[in-house]
């Protein structure tokens, strides 16, 4: 993080918390592996306000997660094909463990950011 706070025009930096975990389709319970991407509870994820806030709201809820719209239909979208609204409230299993996706974003294919808590 020193290295790319010295950096030109960089106001600040933190960690990005990267892991490759089980996600199991909710549908079909087949397993798949996932990138997860997190950061710590209090930084900022997104530049735009209204995003973060949106986020921010979104994983004040325990064992939450965010999905990534452009997220490969083997994981199981509630549509089949996309994930989005149809999503929010529902369980999924990650690593064995019960979490219920919170909301969604769009920012690239397959990245999904893991609930806080």
């Amino acid at each position: 993080m020193a290295d790319a706070e010295g950096v030109r025009g960089v106001a600040g930096a933190g960690p990005l918390l990267v892991g490759v975990f089980s996600w199991r389709n909710p549908d079909t319970g087949e397993p798949r592996a996932m990138l997860a991407l997190g950061v710590p509870a209090a930084q900022a994820i997104f530049r735009d306000p209204t995003l973060q806030a949106a986020v921010d709201d979104d994983l004040q809820r325990p064992q939450s997660v965010l999905i990534d719209t452009l997220t490969r239909r083997e994981f199981g979208p509630a549509n089949g094909s996309r994930f989005g609204a149809a999503d929010h409230r529902r369980e999924v299993e990650i690593n064995g463990k019960a979490l219920t996706i919170a909301g969604h974003f769009t920012r690239g294919a397959g990245t999904q950011c893991g609930g806080r808590g």
